[in-house]
């Protein structure tokens, strides 16, 4: 009946419509670029070197394999060879991967997941090689042990006594809770959860915001003020102890839905949601924040790509755990910030950039890389290129809105912009910029179903479960 009820107001389409843009993120350029950017990079780079942010002419600062972003640069490189297959490139991640592995005894930073995880985690899921497995089980060993079950949470940093805990450390609860599921014992997947659970009652706010750092008496495991300080809910690389530093929000949006992914639990989903909407609700017209929520909003303000690239591709993962309104906001706020990642103003093509994206701010508090190509801000716009083609390469032909149902909404979406120029999203569903009766006659064809959702909305098992990839 449905069916036919289109066949019949199908000749509506035969109507003026509005011009409808063109594809908004050009994905093979945007690799394209990279290609010839990381290539670049790793003949440049002396091994056991890797880049961390660009300096006055654009060249990167390339600090040891201890540096807390080592790991960033093989993430890269892997990316490229999970979307290739090009041997050459697995060569390249292998070739500055292997240099990291003494990092998998330290005990005296959180940051292994950045380091390993992004590294060794990534290798193995890409080519199961053995070796890449233990060397990330013993970073996750090493990083187990700066847990305090007083506090409920791993330490952060060793510099700033006694114990703060910075936002940040959500990321690297993934290689503990891949470590449980991959031959590590259960306690990491509790030692993560909890610190999940702490991070959620203490650095987000009421209204979803975040505070960058807590800091605990380590004996009692309450929020106490540290030697100086008048309060332990405070800041280090944000505007101040009161306002939202923009990649901390990022950081807060990717780890809880991580987080959602191995535990599905729902209090998670509803953390990374409240600070999803947060976010989204407050960023400027292109989508790119300024390097904290509150600094002033004028052209003079450095913006942080970084935290927009980390973003996209965790608005990516969450919007397959949501259905309705709340997956098409999440996808189009990914698809709008990759846009302006992947076009003129950020893409560091025709500069003197060694990066793939610019504007980045490492840390303005120090003027440490502002207006800077960050090598994660690389990383995590790779990462989100991928899951933004997985989930497009997942949608039933019909379904334009990308609610993953083909039904009237997606019919008026096509009826709009039917005989115009156009993308899926305006009802271009066979790619060949136009919107015809071929793509009147795939909705229709489709019409009253459900889109089987993205492997990334599944469960997104730990890494390596199975054969998913890392970035699902």
């Amino acid at each position: 009946m449905q069916s036919s009820m289109l066949t019949t107001i199908g000749l509506a389409l035969l109507v003026a419509a509005m011009p409808a843009p063109a594809q908004p993120v050009d994905v093979d350029a945007a690799f394209a670029f990279a290609a010839t950017q990381l290539a670049a990079t790793h003949a440049a780079v002396p091994s056991g070197r890797y880049p961390q942010h660009t300096e006055s002419g654009g060249a990167w600062y390339v600090p040891s394999s201890r540096a807390w972003t080592c790991g960033f640069f093989p993430m890269s490189l892997w990316a490229m060879y999970e979307r290739t297959g090009d041997s050459a490139w697995r060569t390249m991640a292998e070739a500055r991967t292997s240099p990291i592995a003494p990092d998998r005894y330290k005990t005296d930073t959180h940051d292994l997941g950045f380091m390993l995880h992004t590294s060794f985690g990534y290798g193995y899921t890409l080519t199961g090689n053995p070796n890449y497995r233990s060397v990330d089980l013993q970073a996750a060993a090493s990083l187990a042990t700066r847990y305090n079950a007083k506090v409920g949470a791993i330490k952060s940093w060793d510099f700033q006594e006694p114990f703060p805990v910075i936002i940040d450390n959500m990321m690297n609860l993934e290689l503990l809770f891949w470590s449980a599921e991959n031959g590590g014992p259960s306690s990491h997947y509790d030692i993560a959860r909890q610190h999940a659970i702490t991070t959620a009652r203490e650095h987000v706010r009421d209204d979803g915001s975040s505070y960058h750092v807590v800091d605990f008496n380590p004996t009692t495991g309450l929020p106490a003020a540290r030697p100086g300080e008048p309060d332990p809910y405070r800041t280090h690389q944000g505007l101040g102890d009161e306002t939202t530093w923009a990649r901390g929000q990022a950081w807060g949006i990717y780890g809880f839905t991580m987080t959602y992914r191995f535990t599905d639990e729902q209090p998670f989903l509803d953390t990374a949601q409240l600070m999803a909407d947060w976010y989204i609700d407050r960023l400027p017209a292109d989508s790119i924040p300024y390097w904290d929520f509150d600094a002033p909003a004028s052209p003079s303000t450095p913006r942080d790509s970084s935290a927009a690239a980390v973003a996209a591709s965790a608005l990516l993962e969450l919007a397959g755990y949501v259905d309705g309104d709340d997956r098409i906001r999440y996808i189009n706020a990914a698809e709008a910030a990759l846009a302006s990642l992947a076009g003129s103003g950020y893409l560091a093509a025709g500069t003197s950039s060694d990066a793939i994206l610019l504007h980045g701010t490492y840390n303005y508090n120090s003027n440490t890389g502002v207006d800077a190509g960050l090598i994660w801000g690389d990383a995590y716009f790779l990462e989100a290129l991928l899951r933004y083609e997985d989930l497009m390469a997942s949608l039933a032909d019909g379904d334009a809105d990308r609610d993953r149902d083909v039904d009237l909404d997606d019919f008026v979406i096509l009826k709009r912009n039917f005989g115009s120029d156009g993308w899926w999203t305006e009802g271009d569903f066979d790619g060949n910029g136009a919107v015809d009766l071929d793509d009147f006659s795939a909705l229709k064809r489709n019409f009253g179903t459900t889109s089987v959702p993205e492997p990334a909305s599944l469960t997104l098992l730990a890494l390596g479960a199975l054969t998913l990839r890392r970035r699902r």
